[in-house]
């Protein structure tokens, strides 16, 4: 799990899933709102198999998720407004 810069976001690895998910979070409660998930299994989408951490950019542009499964480092917008096909691979 990380949280964005700013507090607002929360984003959650599921290995079980092959998935991240996003949250929002009220900054007064600390109570988080499911917003979206990005699966491996959708078009598009790579790299996610067996999502086993996650790191958010310093300016919270980006996640970055580690594809244990995939082998792979799968980079991801903010909010999954646009995908980056960008999944790089060991070997």
């Amino acid at each position: 799990m990380a949280v964005s810069p700013d507090g607002n976001h929360v984003y959650a690895a599921g290995q079980l899933d092959d998935a991240v998910a996003v949250f929002s979070r009220d900054a007064d409660t600390g109570e988080l709102t499911f917003l979206e998930v990005r699966k491996d299994t959708d078009p598009g989408t790579d790299g996610l198999d067996v999502a086993d951490g996650l790191a958010v950019s310093p300016d919270g542009g980006f996640i970055y998720v580690a594809g244990y499964g995939d082998d792979a480092l799968t980079v991801l917008s903010y909010l999954f407004e646009v995908y980056l096909p960008l999944v790089m691979r060991n070997g």
